[in-house]
């Protein structure tokens, strides 16, 4: 399990140690299910009269998900996975590189005073759904809150901090 503290500590090797972080987790950007649905009948369609093998055609339909994913992040200007720190002014969400939990950059921040937050769930997970009214900013991640998962601490304690 990765501890919030941990979290905290990495989001400051981007942010600095200036910064006062309150909160922090791994979340992904919320999937755009049409451009995943075309992505894998593409690659069925493809890959799978081709070969004619289950097994290839199910590699070619997670490697098909995994682009249309990076296509939805880079559409956005953020990165399929991030690490949200939330200071008392600011939501800052930092790029993951495809596994780990230490970020590279600050992809986007939005003003506490001007985003507001919603959460919908959705079995063990979270939709979160930020939006800044003063930059026009709008943002869908899913955090886990699956007792099993490694980062369902950092979301337990970014929505927490939100929803203050």
């Amino acid at each position: 399990m990765t501890n919030v503290a941990d979290l905290i500590s990495k989001a400051r090797l981007v942010l600095g140690d200036e910064t006062t972080i309150t909160a922090a987790g791994v979340l992904g950007l919320q999937d755009n299910y049409a451009a995943i649905l075309v992505a894998g009948l593409a690659a069925d369609a493809v890959v799978g009269d081709a070969v004619g093998s289950p097994l290839i055609s199910g590699v070619a339909g997670a490697v098909s998900t995994h682009a249309a994913r990076d296509v939805n992040a880079q559409a956005h200007g953020v990165t399929s996975r991030m690490l949200v720190a939330v200071s008392p002014e600011t939501i800052h969400l930092l790029g993951l590189p495809a596994t780990g939990s230490t970020p590279n950059r600050e992809l986007l921040h939005l003003s506490r005073a001007t985003t507001t937050c919603s959460v919908k769930k959705m079995g063990l997970s979270r939709r979160i759904h930020l939006s800044d009214s003063a930059t026009g900013t709008e943002i869908g991640m899913t955090g886990s809150m699956a007792p099993f998962s490694a980062y369902t601490a950092g979301t337990k304690s970014v929505l927490s901090e939100l929803a203050a």
